[in-house]
């Protein structure tokens, strides 16, 4: 799991290159499963009821992981596979990479930097990325990256802030201030 916390709202994106060996899940996990809440207040009415997903068959098992497993592509969360939002996976061989990208709630994939779908919709909250390495000696290196250009979030984007602008002007309009 990496350390940083990588907020759902907004936009980030890395790569996981599959260095060697088995089968590796690659993707986010919720930030509190790191062991720290990264600054924010962590309130619980009663203990966490599952065991550490750490110390589980890994972070795909649980409620916490939202994974790509390399050997062919597929989408896990909660130990099941996952119909994607848009698109489908692709195996990728040693020395080829994942790209993920949260962007505004979506986790993007990306194969060697081609965009190839949206897995899941919907996230919110505070996240890490994370390796699940299934077997010994199984590696993956995970880079930061600016988030890659494409049609598709360029074209939602330009839409969001069209929106954003309505908003404001509807505002203005409504607010008495107007001639």
């Amino acid at each position: 799991l990496t350390h940083k916390p990588v907020n759902a709202e907004k936009d980030c994106y890395v790569e996981f290159t599959r260095i060697h060996g088995g089968c590796p899940y690659v993707g986010l996990a919720r930030a509190h499963i790191a062991g720290t809440d990264y600054g924010e207040p962590q309130v619980r009415a009663e203990p966490r009821s599952e065991p550490d997903p750490t110390q589980l068959d890994g972070v795909y098992n649980t409620e916490h992981g939202w994974m790509y497993t390399c050997d062919c592509g597929n989408y896990y969360h909660q130990g099941k596979n996952v119909p994607w939002a848009d698109g489908k996976g692709q195996k990728i061989q040693e020395s080829e990479t994942v790209g993920l990208r949260m962007w505004h709630g979506s986790l993007i994939a990306y194969i060697n930097g081609r965009e190839i779908g949206v897995m899941c919709e919907g996230l919110q909250g505070q996240f890490v990325w994370a390796a699940d390495l299934e077997e010994d000696g199984t590696s993956v290196r995970i880079t930061g990256k600016p988030p890659p250009r494409c049609e598709k979030t360029k074209d939602d984007a330009a839409m969001l802030d069209e929106s954003k602008a309505e908003l404001r002007q509807e505002d203005h309009d409504n607010d008495g201030t107007h001639s």
